[in-house]
């Protein structure tokens, strides 16, 4: 229901994803709910280390990060809910969502693989031109991009096929169709 709403609320508008990746950045990176599958993307933010600095991305999960994925995220902004601002019904407080708006955001990333709605509204409600997921049957205008995975990979998988996306979009192709780093 909550989905179907904010889909006639919302509309989708055209936009550029290489002007969502010049300067300032600003990134948005949504953490799976389930802290198992928030381990599996190592590699995701590993490449998303190398390209963008400490004050340009936020991470965005359910609970404060520890073990691994503390490490991986260490010196980055984390917003995690407060106590006052945990989530009812499954969907995120307003006040939580005052403070991801307010980082504005350019780019939002979610790394979600499953149904669920959670990370699905602040991706929406970020205010974020470009809008990546994983394919989940949302669409749009919660994204503007969903990669899509095989419908029988495993969890494992599916971020695989993130991190290879993600690694192609931000890697451009020269001309004479060589990749070469992107500047930053």
């Amino acid at each position: 229901m909550v989905l179907a709403y904010s889909r006639r609320r919302y509309g989708s508008d055209n936009i550029s994803f290489s002007s969502c990746l010049k300067k300032p950045f600003r990134v948005l990176v949504i953490m799976p709910v389930n802290r198992d599958h928030a381990l599996l993307c190592d590699g995701i933010i590993t490449l998303l280390r190398n390209h963008f600095g400490f004050e340009e991305m936020l991470f965005t999960g359910p609970s404060r990060p520890m073990g691994k994925l503390y490490e991986l995220t260490k010196g980055y902004k984390f917003l995690f809910p407060d106590i006052s601002e945990l989530p009812k019904y499954g969907l995120p407080n307003k006040q939580y969502l005052k403070r991801v708006i307010d980082f504005k955001p350019k780019l939002a990333l979610d790394l979600e693989m499953t149904e669920d709605p959670h990370n699905s509204i602040i991706v929406l409600k970020s205010g974020a031109n470009a809008r990546i997921g994983g394919e989940r049957g949302i669409g749009a205008p919660f994204y503007n991009i969903e990669v899509r995975n095989s419908p029988i990979a495993d969890i494992k998988r599916k971020y695989g096929d993130m991190e290879e996306f993600l690694a192609n979009f931000l890697i451009p192709v020269s001309p004479d169709g060589n990749k070469f780093p992107l500047k930053i």
